[in-house]
């Protein structure tokens, strides 16, 4: 209980600025919201740029209860939901290393360097559901492999990969994880070496719930456009180039993973005959994939908690610590049960943080001010209104969900729902060209404009003699083009 009331606290302060960074939070909440009013959007409404133009929304489930727990509390209650739900997560994952021998001391230790080196994914976005739901599959492939669990419990996983369809794309890593777990059980029962799989009964089991949970995908209101689209995100190769959560650890300068993943390699490649179990290799599979997009470095730590729970204890590493005098291991024991208060602590706090909204009291997401240019909404809302409905607004790409949201009668130029647009746009976006925005702005005969400092719009904006700045915040900058200058826009 201790831990988890630690854990909770720190990410719900600490969140309270970080995990709302990322403007995907704006327009996750905005889509859900739209699906509760509108049904399942085919189609873009947000932008002026593609509006009409075919979008699903690939994440409509998650999306659906950000909206319902914005409706709620505001942002408090998806502060309170996300770090309680957090919470409970690395609870449940430091409780897998005291039951499987790990000291109390190094289990704490463990288990912040896994929250460590997740904390560049903690957003509040549907992303987290993964971390919880990709946590399970591996638990649960781990327990099968080491007797704890018989083989016919991997059918649970199918009703798991249908709901995880529904909230997030990472469900194709947990059928990766699936896949590769049964090629190795399979290949060590065909090798004579010991393996959940004991013959051909079991082979069969496992390629069955495989087979069911990929197709269990298309269990969803979009059917096989919902894989396309995850697949063109994947595939991007100018997502890969230019989005810093899809780039490698070595661009990213993302060095906070290593300790974590040095770890996790030296105790994998120091444990015998179980490097050849899938408990063994499957994370530094993670650990490899999360050195070319640092964005799985959330899914390795979950795999490195789980696998060294299992290793640790028995490894050369906790052999070699202990001959010079560090015990890493303690008694095995079952895992300590979280007390009610424990999951009931997290919904009291909704029911507070609802409360409170109700009553305009004091917000805990509060210092998430800092970090968006709310200063500038009145005036950018006063701006639009005057000039019409569904203004268009230039924008950058971060602060397009954020003027969708707090400013909703205006149309944006973009947000980061990047496939969307396709690579030859985002392309132009990115480099943002002054003749890109101009042929943009006299295209759409857009007179607004709000710009973070010292991007490449706000350097275009200055530039042009046709823009001038109206207001201004040390983050971003707010700008009005007066008619009869369309001319020097396309030129």
């Amino acid at each position: 209980m201790a831990f988890f009331a630690a854990s909770w606290a720190l990410l719900a302060i600490a969140g309270a600025s970080r995990m709302f960074q990322d403007p995907g939070t704006f327009w996750h909440v905005l889509t859900g919201e739209r699906i509760l009013s509108h049904g399942l959007p085919r189609e873009d409404w947000l932008t002026f740029t593609f509006q009409g133009k075919p979008w699903i929304a690939h994440q409509w489930l998650a999306e659906c209860a950000m909206a319902l727990l914005h409706r709620l509390g505001g942002f408090d209650a998806l502060l309170v939901a996300a770090s309680g739900g957090l919470a409970l997560l690395f609870t449940w994952l430091f409780a897998r290393l005291i039951a499987g021998g790990v000291a109390l001391r190094w289990a704490v230790l463990i288990s912040a360097l896994g929250l460590l080196t997740s904390a560049g994914s903690i957003h509040i976005r549907p992303m987290l559901l993964s971390m919880v739901f990709f946590g399970w599959t591996f638990a649960l492939i781990a327990h099968v492999e080491a007797g704890r669990a018989p083989l016919r419990r991997l059918w649970w996983l199918v009703p798991l990969f249908v709901l995880w369809t529904s909230c997030h794309g990472a469900v194709l890593g947990g059928l990766a994880t699936l896949a590769l777990a049964a090629a190795l059980w399979i290949t060590t029962w065909a090798t004579a070496r010991p393996s959940p799989v004991t013959g051909p009964a079991d082979a069969l089991t496992v390629c069955g719930v495989l087979a069911a949970g990929m197709t269990g995908t298309l269990l969803n209101p979009y059917g096989v456009e919902m894989i396309r689209t995850w697949l063109a995100i994947v595939r991007s190769p100018v997502i890969a180039e230019y989005i810093v959560e899809h780039a490698s650890l070595w661009r990213t300068s993302s060095w906070y993973v290593v300790p974590l993943a040095a770890g996790c390699a030296a105790v994998a490649a120091s444990s015998g005959r179980a490097r050849w179990t899938a408990t063994c290799v499957l994370p530094l599979v993670w650990l490899v994939l999360m050195l070319q997009r640092i964005r799985h470095a959330s899914l390795f730590a979950i795999a490195a908690l789980i696998a060294l729970a299992e290793l640790l204890p028995r490894s050369g590493v906790a052999a070699w610590l202990a001959r010079h005098g560090i015990d890493v291991t303690g008694p095995r024991r079952p895992a300590p049960a979280l007390p009610r208060a424990a999951w009931l602590a997290p919904v009291a706090a909704l029911a507070l943080a609802a409360l409170n909204h109700s009553v305009g009291g004091p917000s805990l997401a509060g210092p998430q001010r800092a970090r968006w240019p709310y200063a500038l909404v009145p005036r950018l809302d006063t701006a639009a209104r005057a000039i019409g409905p569904r203004t268009p607004v230039l924008t950058d790409m971060v602060l397009g969900a954020f003027v969708a949201f707090n400013v909703p009668g205006v149309r944006i130029f973009g947000d980061d729902r990047c496939e969307l647009y396709g690579d030859a746009f985002l392309r132009e976006w990115y480099e943002g060209t002054p003749a890109f925005y101009a042929r943009q702005v006299a295209e759409h005969d857009v007179r607004l404009a709000l710009s973070e400092r010292d991007s490449r719009l706000d350097q275009y904006l200055r530039g042009d003699v046709g823009w001038r700045e109206v207001a201004s915040t040390p983050r971003a900058s707010l700008f009005v083009r007066a008619a009869g200058f369309e001319r020097e826009a396309a030129r």
